[in-house]
């Protein structure tokens, strides 16, 4: 963070200061202070404890004083941290001080405008970039799990050039999106997943309605805030930064197979117990291994041949590379940037890996006293490549295998049966490839009336630019195609952004107490898609790829487009008494064109009060209250994420033949508009308390809110007799409750050392209020069955029998509520039973509700430094998660036990090992409920990443003609515990696995 004082005021300072020392006894030190980025920092404080002698920082941040061994140097500045140094036997002494992210002067982007800290009413939170930028990803998303409480981070895809869903305070809407709205330098955008980490400034993340309300229709999920780097004023100079790190990948499976000894006996188990049931019993006899295995597996197991698929399923020490140079400066009136980016990451599926090229220019001008001008510009390409296979086809396939044939050549069919195709045969005969570019273009126009202080005019215009193309191709050998005719698939996606705004703001203080500033906004917002796709089923040839599409003989082409228009308008005051009593009031006014005809605009209120306490006179007693706030907040905000013509009839294409022709014609849709469709609307309140204790070394935040959003976005289902089966409608209602805190501190500051811990800790529960489907026959609102919605519960759930163990020999079967179950079965909970007696069958009312979202998220993280040394980690834990996990059940994952297909390893049931948690193998007939055994708990504790860096001694650094250099080694996933048998605890068993990581970086300023 860097200030600038008036000339005067710093000499004056600087000559009361010098002439202070005129009176201090001793020999001369000398140091320079900067802050945390190294940057030098003009007009610290520096004075020997207990005494009023002292200096300042100049321009370059250095200083010089006269002091004795036994004096205590105190080094303060405005927004920092204090550090007590001191002397001895020292000559010279570099002090960096960290920021203090409590501090009540720290600027914190709002939307249309930043404010200071201690002005904020509403429930905004921060993210520092600093340790985010080291992280070997490109998922912006994904570096902000952990880091702001209420922020559920998960991952939708790992990978390479993958991203995170986000979920900000729980899950608000059934059919519309739950994403947050990401504003980049004040211009919304669909996707952030392609702007480098490198670029971003600031990261703020708005919560409550008095803060998102100036966003209006799209805020209901939330808005993160994100502002890029621009020029600063060096007085002329230029600085010059380079970063780069390399990481290695690896994936460290939760789970282990069943090795081929373990297979041959589970197909063993396999036959027996359906030999078995054919005979009416229970143990069942061994089949000779003639009758159970064909030739060929006969003969590779009596030669031990054998594959580890797992160890084929996922390379290792994948690399991953990222550079970046960053140019900056300017002069007061001139400030200037420019960056160039350079990520590549190779995948550890085979042919998967992403890259991605991006640059970005930022120029701003001061042309008069009263007007000023500046635009940027981002532009990134990016090219990837998607894996031909899945990893569970490695991991289910049978080890009895033979990989290569007599002349050392891959098998095609490993198991010599002519249809179980060899997964690494896919990388030969298939692509999928998606590559794109991407523009953002930003430019305003400020005026600053001189005659009216405080009045500013600004017009912004932003666009937004994606072109993209997805190719998939199969070669005509193929395996998988029908008479060796290839296949090729070509995608292009065109999406624009288009927003123009005009915003007036006006800052006023009157006498001592009073301050208020206003902001009044006018917007145009147009967003434009289309898609074009070829397809074709019969390639001449296929030397040429996906190029070959053109010597298709059968071909199809595709057509898609859509716009949306939004005017909005927007107002909001901030008045401020005597820094102690904070007022917000904001409206914001969204007229869409995706809504019915009787319902085009919406209009979103929200007040907002905050209460300095501390700055009470009451309060200055308590000199270990730093600063205390108590802020509430209520408001509405929107969600119009629906279909453009969701209101309006629509046509479906239509064949039919007319004179032996196929002709192509249009019918009316299934779907009856609505006129009048509107907006999904959540009304909030949010009660905060900010506080610092002991000179801002103690500080948190803790937040309740309440949000209740109502007219969901839903399709009703009507009587087919009207000639349509669905209506768009607004139906129902969801309530979210939430308990969120933060925590953070520096229970060490002494000299060199200092050491800081922090977390944080939220905790969320939905409800479905009000229901979405209507009874035909009654009009009353009925639970959805077919959804799994169901009033007073959340939304996010399972309806299936609850697994109650397996069936042993000793049970009585014969009597109980599942008669047909032999022991080794799966036996499921009878729950209808009248008065606690069970039935005599399951039914469909022995299903109960299966929990799935988090009971709470947690996360913590430390920081230890002592000179250049800084050694931080971070913890992440998520509690109560249910996930369905295939690999338990399913046969294609391997988890029905049937012996066609390996899977992970599991102590299932027999004769001679009756356990209670997984079902006897089958081969005919497998056990009835065993999709009960999928739903697992996928809690977990991680050990996100550890990093030890060092920061090199300026004397060092200069003498190679840099101002910083920092050098560090991270680790990324290092540990993950949890029961969850899959790659990643967070994401569909048989999804893109999650990476360890272990990065070497560096960061050179020149």
């Amino acid at each position: 963070m860097k200030r600038s004082f008036p000339h005067l005021l710093f000499f004056l300072l600087a000559y009361i200061m010098a002439a202070n020392n005129l009176f201090a006894q001793g020999r001369n030190i000398t140091g320079t202070v900067t802050d945390s980025d190294g940057e030098p920092l003009i007009g610290v404080n520096i004075v020997i404890r207990g005494t009023s002698v002292g200096t300042i920082t100049d321009i370059n941040g250095g200083y010089s004083l006269s002091v004795s061994d036994i004096d205590i140097l105190v080094f303060s500045y405005v927004g920092h941290l204090s550090k007590e140094v001191r002397v001895g036997d020292q000559t010279v002494i570099n002090v960096i001080l960290q920021e203090d992210v409590t501090s009540l002067d720290e600027i914190v982007v709002v939307g249309y405008g930043s404010k200071r800290k201690s002005d904020i009413v509403g429930a905004v939170a921060t993210v520092s970039t600093t340790g985010l930028a080291t992280k070997p990803s490109t998922d912006l998303q994904g570096m902000l799990k952990g880091q702001v409480a209420g922020l559920y981070v998960t991952v939708g895809t790992a990978r390479p050039g993958g991203s995170s869903n986000i979920l900000l305070r729980g899950i608000n809407s059934l059919n519309a999106s739950t994403s947050p709205l990401y504003v980049v330098d004040g211009f919304p955008v669909s996707a952030i997943n392609e702007i480098n980490i490198e670029d971003v400034e600031t990261i703020s993340i708005l919560k409550d309605a008095s803060a998102q309300a100036i966003y209006g229709a799209r805020a209901s999920n939330g808005v993160i805030l994100i502002t890029t780097r621009r020029g600063a004023d060096l007085k002329g100079k230029t600085k010059v930064i380079y970063d780069a790190y390399m990481s290695v990948q690896n994936v460290r499976p939760n789970f282990e197979l069943f090795s081929a000894e373990d297979y041959i006996q589970l197909r063993r188990e396999m036959f027996r117990a359906d030999n078995a049931r054919a005979s009416n019993g229970w143990i069942g006899e061994y089949l000779p291994d003639e009758n159970i295995f064909t030739p060929t597996e006969k003969q590779n197991i009596e030669e031990g041949i054998f594959v580890d698929w797992l160890d084929l399923a996922f390379k290792k020490n994948a690399p991953l590379y990222k550079h970046d140079l960053t140019i900056y400066g300017g002069t007061e009136d001139t400030k200037y940037s420019a960056s160039l980016g350079y990520f590549y990451q190779d995948g550890v599926r085979y042919s998967s890996d992403y890259e991605r090229y991006s640059g970005k220019l930022t120029l701003d001008h001061k042309i008069s006293n009263w007007l000023s001008t500046g635009l940027s510009v981002y532009y990134t390409r990016f090219m990837q490549h998607q894996e031909t296979s899945l990893w569970r086809d490695f991991i289910t396939f049978s080890p009895i295998a033979r990989l290569y044939d007599d002349n050392g050549e891959l098998n095609l069919y490993p198991l010599g049966d002519f249809k179980s195709v060899n997964p690494l045969w896919w990388e030969q005969t298939r692509s999928y490839e998606y590559f794109g570019n991407r523009g953002i273009y930003n430019g305003y126009l400020q005026i600053t009336p001189v005659p009216v202080p405080g009045l500013k005019y600004r017009l912004t215009a932003s666009m937004d630019i994606r072109n993209r193309e997805a190719d998939t191709f199969m070669a005509i050998d193929d395996p998988s195609n029908v008479q060796g005719k290839g296949y090729a698939k070509a995608n292009f996606y065109n999406t624009g952004n288009y927003l123009v705004e005009n915003i007036l703001t006006y800052e006023k203080a009157i006498g001592e107490k009073h301050r208020f500033d206003l902001t009044l906004m006018q917007g145009t917002d147009i967003r434009k898609i289309s898609s074009t796709s070829g397809i074709a089923t019969e390639l001449g040839n296929d030397f040429f790829g996906i190029n070959s599409l053109g010597s298709a003989v059968e071909s199809v082409v595709e057509r898609e487009a859509e716009e949306r228009r939004m005017l909005s308008y927007m107002g909001r005051i901030n008045y401020i008494y005597g820094n102690r009593y904070l007022v917000n009031f904001t409206m914001r006014a969204d007229g869409s064109s995706v809504f019915g005809a009787n319902n085009k605009w919406g209009y979103f209120p929200s007040v907002a009060f905050a209460w300095n306490l501390h700055n009470e006179s009451f309060m200055q007693n308590l000199p270990f209250i730093t600063e205390t706030k108590v802020r509430f907040s209520t408001g509405q905000i929107g969600n119009e994420a629906i279909s453009p013509y969701g209101s309006l009839a629509t046509a479906e294409k239509t064949f039919y033949v007319n004179n032996g022709e196929s002709i192509v014609g249009y019918l009316p849709g299934s779907i009856l508009p609505n006129p009048n469709l509107k907006w999904e609307t959540s009304n909030t309140m949010n009660f905060g308390l900010d506080f610092s204790l002991f000179s801002r070394r103690l500080y948190g935040t803790v937040e309740l809110y309440k949000r209740t959003t109502t007219d969901l976005l839903v399709r009703r289902s009507i009587p087919a007799g009207l000639g349509y089966t669905e209506i768009p409608d607004n139906l129902g209602e969801i309530e979210n409750r939430g308990l969120e805190l933060s925590l953070n501190g520096y229970p060490v500051s002494i000299g060199d050392f200092s050491w800081m811990i922090g977390g944080n800790f939220s905790m969320n529960k939905n409800e479905l209020t009000k229901g979405v489907l209507i009874d035909l026959e009654t009009g009353e609102f009925v639970d959805d069955l077919a959804n799994r919605w169901f009033i007073g519960e959340p939304i996010n759930i399972y309806f299936d029998y609850r697994f109650d163990g397996i069936w042993q020999i000793e049970d009585d079967i014969a009597n109980s509520h599942q008669p047909a179950a032999r022991p080794g079965d799966v036996k499921v909970a009878d729950v209808s039973g009248p008065d606690g007696v069970p039935d005599t069958a399951i039914t469909a009312d022995d299903r109960v509700l299966i929990y799935r979202d988090p009971k709470f998220i947690a996360s913590f993280n430390t920081s230890l430094k002592f000179k250049g040394f800084e050694l931080s980690a971070d913890v992440y834990a998520i509690k109560g998660v249910i996930r369905r996990n295939m690999f338990m059940y399913d046969f294609n994952h391997g988890g029905s036990l049937s012996g066609v297909l390996n899977g992970i390893k599991r102590d299932y049931w027999t004769p001679e090992n009756p356990v209670n948690d997984c079902f006897r193998p089958h081969n005919d007939v497998t056990s009835e409920y065993r999709g009960t055994l999928a739903y697992k708990d996928a809690s977990y504790v991680r050990l996100t990443n550890v990093t030890l860096a060092y920061t090199l001694p300026e004397k060092w650094v200069k003498k190679a003609g840099l101002s910083r250099a920092r050098i560090y080694m991270r680790g990324d996933n290092l540990l993950t515990f949890t029961k969850f048998l899959s790659v990643s605890p967070e994401m569909s068993a048989d999804s893109y696995p999650e990476t360890v990581n272990y990065t070497f970086g560096m960061n050179i300023h020149f």
